[in-house]
């Protein structure tokens, strides 16, 4: 009997992402592997709670102590998903019980004797990452976490641009710097003619933006939607031409299912990792430090809506960049972990 603790932090600066990989590796577990139970331990947002309690499971905040959440549930292995400091978790976590398996996603301090494994997207470092001691050490964007459905569209996503017309505007789920309404502003202003495009803008309620968006919209000529919190963002992608995003998981969303977007990161970590994500070809990068940051964002979505040839090559690289197994591939190495 495995039981795993996924430690993490949402919403606010943090966004969505650390929560939606952790819910797609315990969803991956809870589907395919017995024996296997899967809990949470959060900060003390109302909208994660909800998240994790409609998929099921069972969560605590992390305003309890982390060692009796850990005797509670008799955990096995603990994931550490945020960005915030965990040396003393897991120093804490490995000296009440050494047996315990400390695991963290996205984290780059090398001198961390007492983590077991670690499983990156990308190297922060400007040298090559080797963790101390025993560690086991995964990098790279094979591990990138996708929700299920994602899989499903990808089978049957339609790789004609013409037959889509959908221009897809969505910054995950608290977007920092209201890239929203910085975008639909721009597009509202600009000489665009979308009048043959469908826009649609996806926000959550964490966003505080909906009443400025459509006063916004009302400006724009062509056929604007706004979705609230949606249920349904694989069909909405894949129902999509190209998207404007951040540098999160929504980027990796649009390349797996062939969208080309606009990617406009939203901090340090989204800049280094959109920018060699982009390297696969299947995204344009433009930082908000460009001096013509306005111009490339207007003259980006021209070309992808002009250039056939362009976004077909875009389509096709993102579609080879990233599967949609990378839960898979994490859950495998979290049973071997278990096994040492």
């Amino acid at each position: 009997m495995d039981n795993i603790l996924f430690k993490i932090q949402g919403a606010g600066h943090y966004g969505l992402g650390h929560l939606n990989r952790s819910l797609n590796i315990a969803k991956f577990f809870k589907a395919g592997l017995t024996g296997i139970n899967c809990f949470f331990l959060i900060n003390n947002n109302e909208f994660i709670a909800k998240k994790i309690k409609s998929e099921n499971f069972h969560f605590e905040y992390d305003c309890h102590d982390l060692i009796s959440v850990i005797k509670k549930f008799k955990i096995t292995k603990v994931i550490f998903d945020q960005y915030d400091e965990i040396e003393a978790d897991v120093s804490y976590v490995k000296n009440i019980d050494p047996k315990i398996t400390a695991c963290a996603l996205d984290y780059f301090k090398t001198d961390n004797k007492h983590i077991d494994l670690v499983i990156n997207l990308v190297n922060r470092h400007k040298f090559e990452i080797a963790f101390s001691g025993h560690t086991e050490y995964h990098e790279g964007f094979q591990f990138v976490t996708l929700n299920h459905n994602f899989l499903k569209f990808r089978l049957k996503n339609i790789s004609n641009s013409s037959l889509k017309n959908r221009i897809l505007v969505t910054f995950g789920g608290s977007d920092p710097q209201n890239f929203t309404e910085f975008v639909i502003n721009l597009i509202s202003t600009s000489n665009l003619d979308l009048s043959r495009y469908h826009l649609t803008i996806v926000i959550t309620s964490i966003m505080n933006s909906e009443d400025k968006l459509k006063s916004l919209i009302s400006k724009i000529n062509c056929r604007c939607s706004i979705i609230k919190d949606a249920k349904n963002m694989a069909e909405i992608i894949n129902e999509s031409m190209i998207g404007i995003c951040s540098g999160g998981t929504t980027m990796y969303e649009f390349s797996m299912l062939g969208v080309p977007a606009i990617v406009l990161p939203q901090n340090e970590n989204e800049i280094l990792g959109a920018l060699k994500f982009s390297l696969f070809g299947s995204i344009k990068v433009i930082e908000r430090q460009n001096t013509s940051f306005s111009k490339e964002i207007i003259h980006n979505i021209q070309l992808l809506l002009s250039d056939k040839h362009l976004w077909s090559c875009l389509s096709k690289a993102g579609r080879e960049a990233i599967d949609g197994l990378g839960a898979l591939r994490i859950c495998n190495i979290l049973q071997g972990a278990s096994k040492k």
